[in-house]
């Protein structure tokens, strides 16, 4: 406060005195923290070169529309008009409209992929269960345990998920580089996120293994040695 500052102003340098300090304001997108930026005064270069204003209210904006459009008038002899007005909320949903809908696609491929692996770690087992029929029910006979047949199962399941999971990290800490301006207050590699994705996984992999696991205990060792 209180510095000057150089700079070059139409065909002249002019030197200003800081007035303010305001914190970082994003510009061009929400993703992007753009650049450092000064601002002049709108009576600089001639009073309305500034086109856009904005109030702070603890109000809805529709009740101060008419108190604003008067004060505005008011300004100046001339007076000038605004001709829209609108809470920040609107200008901020519309500028993020694009990036909503990617994310939401991004959702619902995302939705996809964890039925997908969901089914697929069911059906995997499921079809081990079935070849593995014969040994299951041979080792409960020998005196193999209900539980033990359960865990084994399941641990096989979490097994293959932990090796897709840990590929999975590795593709996505590539993809998600290309991802930057879709990301807002997230950084690419957040660790927090790649961990709470890897637990979810895990979790629909503990669950999905679950249902074959329980019908492997369930076999009963007297019907398979029948069979055999």
């Amino acid at each position: 406060m209180g510095k000057t500052v150089t700079m070059q102003y139409h065909p002249e340098a002019l030197t200003l005195e800081v007035i303010g300090v305001v914190s970082h304001q994003r510009q061009g997108s929400l993703a992007q923290p753009g650049r450092e930026q000064i601002y002049l005064m709108d009576g600089m270069a001639g009073f309305g070169i500034s086109r856009h204003w904005a109030i702070r209210t603890t109000r809805d904006a529709a009740d101060i529309a008419a108190s604003v459009r008067k004060a505005a008038a008011d300004t100046l002899p001339g007076g000038f008009a605004v001709t829209r007005m609108q809470p920040m909320e609107a200008l901020v949903a519309r500028s993020k409209a694009g990036t909503r809908f990617v994310l939401i696609l991004v959702g619902l491929f995302t939705v996809f992929a964890v039925l997908l692996a969901a089914v697929g770690i069911h059906d995997a087992l499921s079809a081990v269960v079935r070849q593995r029929r014969s040994e299951i029910g041979v080792r409960m006979a020998l005196g193999a345990e209900p539980t033990a047949i359960f865990r084994r199962v399941v641990g096989q399941g979490i097994g293959l998920s932990v090796a897709g999971i840990l590929l999975g990290l590795v593709a996505a800490l590539g993809v998600t580089r290309g991802m930057t301006s879709l990301l807002v207050g997230v950084k690419p590699n957040d660790p927090a996120t790649f961990a709470a994705v890897a637990v979810l996984f895990l979790l629909i992999a503990a669950i999905a293994s679950g249902i074959p696991a329980r019908r492997a205990a369930r076999i009963s060792p007297a019907e398979t040695l029948r069979r055999e």
